[in-house]
């Protein structure tokens, strides 16, 4: 029940994250109130997300 409560979580906050990301000022805010909100395992996880998902290898937005 844990686990399940916490992936929710996780989900939630990709979600949202991927609502606010046509703003790059909301999208920066949103994903540091996520970072706090989810345990270490978690914002690992998302960390990776994000960096997959908005940022390129050499630390550039990708829609640049």
């Amino acid at each position: 029940r844990y686990i399940d409560l916490h992936m929710k979580q996780l989900q939630y906050s990709k979600k949202i994250l991927e609502k606010v990301s046509f703003d790059r000022e909301l999208l920066s805010k949103e994903y540091k109130k996520a970072m706090k909100l989810l345990s270490k395992d978690e914002a690992i996880a998302l960390k990776l997300w994000y960096e997959s998902k908005f940022v390129n290898v050499t630390g550039k937005w990708l829609n640049d």
